[in-house]
């Protein structure tokens, strides 16, 4: 399999094998509050190829006024 370029130094730190095995996996996450905002952006640094994120709020415009 060949690593988009950006998971190239990452190999160095846990092996080809174990990037290629984080690109096939699936991680559900379940609200974006403190912690779920971090794990997703953590996750998504160490390559894991599919997210599944669900979160119930409702993103707003603030009024002009």
């Amino acid at each position: 399999m060949l690593l988009p370029k950006k998971f190239e130094r990452l190999k160095y730190l846990i092996g080809e094998e174990n990037v290629e095995s984080l690109a096939d996996k699936c991680v559900l996450v379940i609200g974006l509050g403190g912690v779920g905002g971090y794990s997703v952006e953590s996750l998504v640094r160490s390559g894991i190829g599919h997210l599944i994120i669900v979160d119930g709020d409702v993103v707003e415009l603030p009024s002009p006024g």
